[in-house]
């Protein structure tokens, strides 16, 4: 269908509360952002939306205009981009500048007062601030984010959500430059301000109602690097322990390192008992160095590779081999 049909199908929708367009659809026909928002212009009783929006060229916006959508409680944006002649220029800073202003704009141009879950993803651009900043994330409860994110970002992100309770980054590296492109978005400072302590005011703690933290370190280029975690594995332990104990407790922790860290006895056995008898739901997995690719595919010191396959991988293992901590 193509996409001004398919606007047109929506206006005669206006009482629609729920709406998905798999990437599938959206990038056959090659929906732009104005038709982005002309879908989301046609459904103002929409409560919950999924859509993948693909990205080729920076998109100048006509007539932009605030679309108010007062029931809206989930919304799930997949930015993707679209590799053609002209998008070859994509890591060139004014460009991306240009790409990041396009995705800001769409989220500036939503008013959802009583949104309280935001899924965001963003392949292969490299953003250097948050676009979703302008929504009302004080009353956000679950934020899953799919992106590279920089420890700027993330203390953004935590200081603007404050009534979180489920929180999940998937951190991208880039397969396209194969570098490590930010230092690692977690860092000692802030898990110290989300633990629980004497020293610290309870109207201080960061995301005092945190239930759930997935921090997953995706290794998809075999020439991606980073150095060993930001945060200590004393800093983590003492988090898990202190959120362990304390009210609301801490549920869930997933953890996959880029680098498998160095716990030692005395914490492993901590993180042990808090999975055992605390009933934390914890898992901490490490991912092993691609020593392999380290020569590059097919070179003379290793013959014949086989790419790794990544589509039978939960989320929780990388492609180059996995080993598990906790």
């Amino acid at each position: 269908m193509h996409s001004s049909n398919f606007s047109s199908l929506l206006s005669r929708m206006p009482r629609l509360q729920r709406l998905q367009i798999h990437k599938s659809t959206i990038l056959s026909d090659k929906y732009n952002p104005d038709q982005v928002i002309a879908i989301l212009s046609s459904t103002p009783k929409i409560q919950s939306i999924t859509l993948s929006i693909g990205l080729s060229t920076p998109h100048i916006f006509h007539d932009l205009h605030i679309i108010h959508l007062p029931n809206l409680t989930s919304m799930k944006l997949t930015f993707l981009r679209l590799f053609t002649q002209e998008s070859m220029t994509m890591h060139r800073p004014d460009v991306v500048s240009a790409f990041e202003t396009e995705i800001t704009s769409i989220f500036d141009c939503i008013q959802c007062n009583a949104l309280h879950s935001l899924t965001f993803l963003c392949h292969h651009i490299l953003l250097s601030r948050l676009p979703f900043i302008g929504l009302p994330l004080h009353v956000l409860e679950t934020l899953e984010l799919t992106m590279p994110m920089t420890p700027e970002m993330m203390a953004q992100c935590i200081s603007k959500t404050p009534n979180l309770v489920s929180f999940q980054l998937t951190d991208l590296d880039d397969v396209s430059t194969g570098t490590q492109l930010h230092a690692d978005p977690l860092q000692d400072s802030y898990l110290f301000n989300l633990t629980p302590s004497p020293t610290i005011l309870p109207t201080l703690l960061w995301w005092p109602n945190l239930q759930s933290i997935r921090i997953l370190s995706r290794l998809m280029s075999p020439y991606a690097y980073r150095d060993a975690s930001a945060f200590s594995p004393a800093t983590l332990t003492q988090f898990l322990k202190s959120r362990s104990e304390n009210n609301p407790r801490l549920k869930c922790c997933d953890i996959l390192f880029r680098q498998r860290p160095s716990f030692s006895e005395a914490e492993l056995e901590t993180l042990q008992g808090l999975k055992k008898h605390a009933g934390l739901k914890l898992r901490l997995n490490g991912a092993r160095c691609p020593s392999v690719w380290e020569f590059g595919p097919d070179s003379p010191e290793t013959g014949l590779v086989e790419p790794p396959n990544s589509s039978k991988l939960s989320d929780m293992e990388c492609i180059f081999g996995t080993d598990v901590i906790v």
